[in-house]
């Protein structure tokens, strides 16, 4: 019995020292630098102040559609967001778009479903995410369109705006830290392309360390004047945070692919058909998963028999929704229009899955 309890100790600690060394310097890393910039340089209310907009419907839908990009928000971090675009005068249907993009679309949460699935499951997340929460804000429209309280009418407010509010230096971070993400991100398959003509593994592989350093190097020079500081200490919140959950999550990962048999997870998500595709959701939507954690969790899902179809259902249902995030949501919009909310998405990540499915 100890020897067995062992042995499964050691295989989740042995597939966390695997997972570390291949995604953690190439992946996380530069995406919590981008983070960090992003997270001090552009302020919520600069994105938000675009939802407070009924007249244009147009771009305070898009917007909240996108916010998860620009935020940065985990699936903690959402609800109270939420919960102050509320109070502060947004409709009901940008805000529960908000709701359900916010964690799916988190930069880092994208960067790892890069590394780690592949481009295709992370622009099926990211295509996924975007349309079903326009369709699941106007589902909620639609229902409660009788019982909605007229959102606050705002006095125009003359500012800058979007594009005039940044100095050229945090454009020009914003896109030097976007480049390195992208380059570490592509680094397998430019050595893959290259080693086969040149067979230089041992150069390729010290590409992106060197150009995430030199990267690195450059933003915090130009970034100087820009509460470089504050970006540094943010950045390494982000890390520390992003790690302990990551270790965690991981762990458990190793752990379940020794514990828990490979048949079981054929019956219950195996194939593409609307039964796996349900079970994925309604499993993701109740059980609690940390942000990025959901990904490694997919990804031992997968080499266990899960479906494509049910693995993005699980991707898109798993931040999107959780026992913890249901009761805060029910104190902010009420039981009524939590239980809508609950079921739309748990419809919405059934049926991206199964279009998912027949696709790929």
């Amino acid at each position: 019995m100890l020897a067995s309890l062992l042995g499964i100790v050691e295989s989740g600690v042995l597939f966390v020292f695997t997972y570390f060394a291949r995604h953690l310097l190439i992946a996380i890393i530069p995406a919590c630098f981008l983070t960090g910039a992003l997270q001090v340089f552009l302020p919520s209310r600069v994105v938000t102040r675009y939802l407070k907009r009924p007249h244009r419907a147009i771009s305070s839908w898009t917007v909240a559609a996108v916010s998860g990009t620009l935020l940065t928000v985990s699936s903690k971090q959402v609800v109270p967001l939420f919960a102050d675009v509320r109070k502060g005068g947004v409709s009901l249907g940008p805000s529960m778009v908000l709701l359900f993009a916010g964690p799916a679309l988190n930069i880092l949460t994208l960067a790892l479903t890069v590394r780690i699935l592949g481009w295709d499951y992370a622009l099926a997340r990211f295509a996924g995410a975007f349309c079903f929460s326009l369709v699941i804000g106007l589902g909620m429209v639609l229902i409660w369109r009788k019982r909605e309280v007229p959102a606050k009418i705002f006095r125009p407010v003359k500012h800058r705006g979007f594009l005039k509010s940044f100095s050229w230096r945090r454009y020009l971070l914003f896109g030097l830290l976007s480049c390195v993400l992208i380059f570490s991100l592509l680094q397998p398959r430019f050595e893959r392309m290259i080693s086969a003509k040149g067979g230089l593994d041992t150069l390729i592989s010290l590409l992106p360390v060197s150009f995430f350093i030199l990267g690195t190097i450059t933003a915090a020079l130009l970034c100087i004047r820009c509460s470089m500081g504050n970006w540094l200490g943010e950045t390494w919140l982000i890390i520390r945070t992003m790690c302990i959950r990551l270790i965690a999550g991981v762990f458990i990962a190793g752990v379940f692919r020794e514990v828990v048999p490979y048949a079981w997870i054929e019956a219950l998500v195996g194939g593409e058909g609307i039964i796996p595709n349900l079970f994925a959701a309604i499993f993701g939507s109740f059980i609690h998963f940390a942000t990025l954690t959901e990904v490694p969790i997919t990804s031992v899902l997968l080499e266990m028999g899960m479906g494509k179809g049910p693995a993005l259902t699980f991707l898109l249902s798993g931040p999107a929704l959780s026992l913890s995030n249901l009761i805060a949501i029910r104190k902010v919009a009420g039981s009524s229009r939590t239980l809508t909310y609950m079921m739309l998405v748990i419809a919405a990540t059934t049926m991206a899955g199964l279009v998912y499915g027949l696709v790929v």
